[in-house]
């Protein structure tokens, strides 16, 4: 009796919690509609265009539509519907989709154990080893979130912070991108006064805070509070990269991939590229300097 007791309140563990989820009537009520819905569009499209459309590929693309409008439930039923297709692509689709509504929905274990099969499917269609397929997905991932924040595309950099975040388990870095997109867009003191109370919470480890408290200093020492300045925007995007980077190839081998890539410029040139933060922020001075006196 205590054992059924203890059992009963035991904090239920993901699996479950998903099992549970699935298995409501908001979810089989959902399925059944979007497979009608599914059909309806995929006739549509064929009639319109002249050419089939594989209704599993029109599943992926809407649960691509419900994450980018943050309802990733749906999104994650949606991606279960891609993986009853009949391609091994498609099932790998599913997978990307799963890993990041699970995510999104507090489901780091599960989301990390989707990316793993992932990783591993595609290594075996590729013939390649899993890690080369792990480091091809956060270096593209990385850079969608530079470009992005490089040219003001908030949607892009969101996506792929998003993404990243799921596949590393790194939870600090959709918000913090996201605090940085609010002080591109011309709310900097938003943007600190975000980071700040993200510094208080009890999720982050100390490591993490730190680089929380990092960006919102250098985004409060920005002169015009109107406004975050050039030089500044600079800054933050350096030493975001700089801490990102060195928190997502956190495996011992991708570290060491790192290191070796960090050693490649003073190799060509002679001249060693800016690793540490501090080196970054003087890199940032001396060019703006320059460009003044110029």
């Amino acid at each position: 009796m205590a054992g059924l007791f203890f059992a009963g309140c035991a904090k239920p563990t993901e699996e479950q919690r998903l099992a549970k989820f699935k298995g409501s009537m908001k979810v089989k009520t959902y399925r059944l509609a979007s497979d009608n819905a599914t059909w309806m569009a995929a006739v549509g499209y064929e009639k319109a265009a002249g050419q089939k459309v594989d209704p599993a590929l029109v599943h992926a693309t809407l649960g691509i539509v419900w994450f980018v409008a943050g309802k990733n439930e749906y999104a994650l039923i949606e991606a279960d519907l891609t993986g009853k297709g009949a391609t091994d692509q498609q099932k790998l689709i599913s997978l990307a989709l799963q890993s990041l509504a699970l995510s999104k929905m507090k489901y780091p274990g599960l989301s990390k154990a989707r990316y793993d099969e992932l990783k591993n499917g595609m290594a075996t269609q590729k013939g390649r080893d899993a890690n080369s397929i792990e480091v091809e997905h956060k270096v593209c991932l990385l850079s969608l979130i530079v470009v992005g924040l490089y040219q003001g595309d908030s949607e892009l950099a969101t996506f792929g912070a998003d993404a990243l975040g799921a596949i590393t388990q790194l939870d600090y870095l959709p918000p913090l991108i996201g605090a940085v997109i609010e002080a591109k867009k011309g709310s900097p003191l938003k943007a600190v006064a975000q980071l700040r109370e993200l510094n208080k919470s009890e999720r982050f480890s100390a490591h993490k805070k730190e680089i929380l408290a990092e960006i919102a200093d250098l985004i409060a020492n920005t002169p015009d509070k109107e406004k975050l300045g050039d030089e500044i925007a600079e800054r933050v995007l350096m030493k975001l990269v700089q801490r990102v980077m060195d928190d997502v190839f956190s495996a011992e081998n991708q570290k060491l991939l790192l290191e070796k890539v960090q050693a490649i410029p003073e190799l060509i040139t002679g001249k060693a590229a800016a690793k540490t933060s501090e080196a970054s922020t003087n890199q940032v001075t001396t060019t703006s300097e320059a460009k003044r006196e110029g």
